[in-house]
């Protein structure tokens, strides 16, 4: 179930990551999750998506990580437990 979103403006829309190594899977879950008004940024590996969590609590912090649990590298709850001290929104 979507949070609804509609009654907010784009500069408003709720932050996602995603994470998810399989192409494909990746823009389908973007597209799905863009299609709903959500702010989407998404990477194949969670290197790249670690530079994108940082402490920030205003609207622009990340409200929601999605995440392949099997990833190159680290996996989806390592990434999770490492990023979530650095934001205060992070559900």
């Amino acid at each position: 179930m979507s949070p609804d979103v509609s009654a907010r403006s784009s500069q408003e829309a709720v932050r996602i990551l995603v994470a998810e190594d399989d192409a494909s899977m990746r823009e389908l879950i973007v597209a799905s999750l863009s299609a709903d008004g959500y702010q989407v940024t998404a990477a194949g590996d969670l290197e790249r998506l670690g530079a994108s969590v940082g402490v920030d609590t205003g609207p622009d912090a990340i409200a929601l990580i999605v995440t392949d649990n099997r990833m190159p590298g680290c996996s989806g709850l390592e990434f999770l437990a490492r990023s979530a001290p650095r934001t205060g929104t992070l559900r």
